[in-house]
C-alpha cells in the first residue's frame, strides 16, 4: 500500500515546472535547508516563532494543572516547549563551583553517576506518562 505523505510539513518552494518540493520544511519554517532553511536569518526566524508559542503551551499546562489533566493539550504543550529549547535539562554540570563531587570522580564513576541519573530521569518520564 503507497504510503500518504504529510503535506503540511513538505517544502513550500517550487521548481521550475511549479512542482513542490518533495522534502520536508526545516523546524518552524516552510522550507527546507536545500531552500534556504539553514540561513541564519530563518534560523533566526523559526526559533522566534518557536519561542511565540511557548507562552501558549505554558498556559495549556498551567490550565491542566489548575484544572485537571488534559492529555492531548499537555502532550502538545510539552512538545512545543522542548522544541523551542524550553524543555527539561538534560546536561550535567561538572563545574567545580557547582559544590558537587563529579570533579574528583574517576571515567568509570562518572559512567556509573550518569546512567543512574538518566534512569532516574526515565522513571521520571513515566511517572509523567501514566
Amino acid at each position: 500500500m503507497d504510503e500518504v505523505k504529510d503535506i503540511t510539513r513538505q517544502c513550500v518552494a517550487t521548481n521550475r515546472m511549479s512542482l513542490r518540493c518533495g522534502k520536508s520544511a526545516m523546524m518552524g519554517q516552510t522550507i527546507c535547508h536545500m531552500h534556504g532553511g539553514k540561513a541564519p536569518q530563518n534560523i533566526r526566524a523559526a526559533k522566534k516563532r518557536m519561542l511565540e508559542m511557548a507562552d501558549g503551551a505554558m498556559v495549556a499546562l498551567q490550565d491542566a494543572l489548575d484544572h485537571g489533566d488534559h492529555k492531548e493539550s499537555t502532550t502538545a504543550a510539552r512538545i512545543v516547549l522542548d522544541r523551542a529549547g524550553l524543555g527539561p535539562s538534560s546536561t550535567l554540570d561538572l563545574n567545580e563551583k557547582s559544590g558537587s563531587s563529579y570533579a574528583q570522580m574517576t571515567s568509570a564513576e562518572l559512567r556509573e553517576a550518569a546512567l543512574k541519573l538518566a534512569q532516574e530521569a526515565e522513571r521520571a518520564r513515566e511517572d509523567e506518562d501514566a
